[in-house]
């Protein structure tokens, strides 16, 4: 049993590293901008649910602008009219403990804040996005295991 108490953490130490780190921070980053551009999602206590839609008046304003080709139409919104604010989303930081998401641009995270005081919000993960999450991570360690 020692020995495979011994494995276990070496193949555990092994796998949280800042490499891995980062990429579940660009997986977190791929799963949030696909769920907000694609679906026109975002996150409220845990769920997924559609963003709310903009005004008629902007609506109509981003009609006579160039747009991203995935931009929303109509009143629907999946903040997503240039693309620089999600495109800006990317893994800030990342050691072999944590990893922090942010914006490579201070003025699209103030656009970001922006959207979500305005019932937009969409910086987080729902349930089942934080289940995939972690079974990306759990994969990484079954790997090093194997490994051992």
């Amino acid at each position: 049993m020692h020995n495979w108490t011994t494995a276990l953490k070496k193949a555990i130490a092994k796998s949280l590293n800042s490499n891995t780190m980062r990429g579940l921070g660009d997986f977190t980053v791929d799963t949030i901008v696909a769920r907000t551009r694609y679906k026109g999602q975002g996150v409220k206590n845990g769920r997924a649910g559609m963003l709310n839609p903009v005004s008629e008046k902007y609506a109509a304003w981003r009609k006579k602008r160039a747009r991203h080709p995935d931009a929303a139409g109509g009143r629907k919104s999946n903040l997503t009219l240039s693309g620089d604010m999600l495109d800006a989303l990317t893994t800030t930081k990342a050691t072999s403990k944590a990893y922090e998401v942010g914006f490579k641009d201070p003025d699209e995270e103030a656009k970001a804040k922006g959207n979500a005081q305005r019932g937009r919000p969409f910086l987080s993960l729902t349930a089942k996005e934080i289940k995939l999450l972690s079974a990306e991570l759990n994969k990484q360690i079954t790997k090093n295991v194997k490994n051992i």
